[in-house]
């Protein structure tokens, strides 16, 4: 199993050794430039190896599974309203999977609506704009980005595995 490790502010990468838990930490600096997805051969000193890969990604995204609506303004005052799941949720954006035909294109901003799996069940309503669209599925970027979004932070920070040094 490859396991994904986040690249931090200085430019280390830090995973643990699914054998020993041992908490490594590497610079991959010399990895930065390089357009493709990075994979890495790692040995512990328990004489464990594994293979990392790089996430380039600047926020960390959680794996999600959160039904939800979507809706957006076609000419005028035609409103095309869809249902959706959201995959992923970061900081900064969430990847969509669309259910049913859509005439969605890079760039367009649409409205989601969702709700957490948290125990209040937080109500999320935000305009995105659409980053990317392969098909059923869209990358998409929140609107407004604010520097802490209490809701999604603490949503994130409640169902982030803690590492173990």
């Amino acid at each position: 199993m490859i396991q994904k490790v986040f690249i931090s502010e200085q430019n280390t990468a830090e995973f643990i050794c699914s054998a020993c838990n041992k908490y490594h930490k590497m610079d991959i600096s010399q990895y930065l430039e390089v357009p493709d997805i990075v994979k890495l051969k790692v040995k512990c000193k328990c004489g464990y190896s594994w293979t990392v890969m790089l996430e380039k990604r600047k926020f960390f995204r959680k794996k999600a599974n959160l039904r939800g609506k979507y809706r957006y303004q076609v000419t005028g005052k035609q409103v095309v309203e869809g249902d959706m799941t959201v995959l992923d949720i970061s900081r900064t954006g969430l990847k969509l999977k669309i259910h049913g035909k859509h005439n969605l294109k890079d760039g367009d901003w649409i409205e989601v609506e969702f709700r957490l799996d948290n125990q209040v069940q937080s109500l999320i309503n935000r305009i995105v704009n659409i980053k990317n669209v392969s098909g059923e599925y869209l990358g998409v970027s929140l609107k407004e980005v604010k520097r802490f979004d209490p809701v999604i932070g603490f949503y994130m920070l409640q169902h982030t595995p803690i590492r173990e040094k």
